[in-house]
């Protein structure tokens, strides 16, 4: 039994150095480990020192940079607040936005369809126009083919037989006598003196006939609208007897 003691103790003791000296051989491991990162530790502190110093320079830069800034957004704070607190009425706004933006679109559609009707209207009254003028152009151009010269004849003939009949009448004494024409003669003879040549005036004078005339050609200017009518009203029967003396000479009408 002394023996089996002895043993005992004897495995008891080396059980025990041998746990110590794993024990010891750990912690020199955790050791040269501890060591070692440590080593690279301040390796990789003393590689990253320049772009540590790169970047506080830049947040220091971006701080100055943005100093103004955050100056002006402090002054302004109180308007920021005043928006916060006209936030709902903002977007209220914003809300009655597309609704106004569409009654504009309407107006502005309304107003563009109203300018078109507008300048549709205008042309059409400007083509009505140029046709009512081109036939009213038309329509004078075939008066002026049927009448023109006969008209013109027509109002020069009468024009002379008015003022021969009227030169007549003064100088044979229809129109007052022998007295009232020398009186007419005198005053219109007064009358022209100014203006007239000193020949024309004793001319007046001393011719009855000449006297006469120029009575009657004043006379004829109050005569124009009977002359117009009776050129109005001769002037077709005068191209219709044209026509027949025309056709009656060219064999067509015997």
């Amino acid at each position: 039994m002394l023996a089996t003691r002895a043993l005992h103790r004897v495995g008891t003791a080396r059980a025990f150095s041998t746990t110590t000296s794993t024990t010891a051989r750990a912690a020199a491991a955790r050791a040269a480990l501890a060591a070692s990162t440590r080593h690279v530790g301040a390796r990789w502190t003393a590689a990253a020192a320049p772009r540590a110093r790169w970047r506080d320079a830049m947040k220091a830069r971006a701080a100055a940079t943005t100093a103004p800034v955050r100056a002006r957004l402090a002054l302004a704070a109180p308007r920021l607040r005043l928006r916060e607190l006209l936030a709902p009425r903002l977007r209220l706004l914003a809300a009655r936005r597309p609704r106004r933006l569409a009654r504009l679109k309407a107006a502005a559609a309304a107003h563009a369809a109203a300018v078109k009707e507008r300048a549709r209207r205008a042309a059409a009254l400007a083509v009505a126009f140029r046709a009512r003028r081109a036939g009213y152009a038309g329509q004078l151009a075939d008066a002026w083919r049927t009448y023109g010269w006969t008209a013109v004849g027509t109002h020069f003939a009468v024009y002379g037989t008015t003022l021969a009949g009227l030169t007549a009448a003064v100088d044979v004494g229809l129109l007052g006598g022998g007295r009232a024409r020398d009186e007419a003669v005198a005053k219109l003879s007064a009358l022209v003196a100014p203006v007239a040549p000193r020949a024309l005036v004793d001319g007046l004078r001393s011719s009855p006939t000449a006297g006469a005339f120029a009575v009657a050609w004043v006379l004829a200017k109050f005569t124009e609208i009977p002359r117009l009518a009776v050129t109005l009203a001769l002037t077709p029967r005068v191209a219709a007897m044209r026509s027949v003396v025309r056709l009656a000479v060219r064999g067509v009408v015997s």
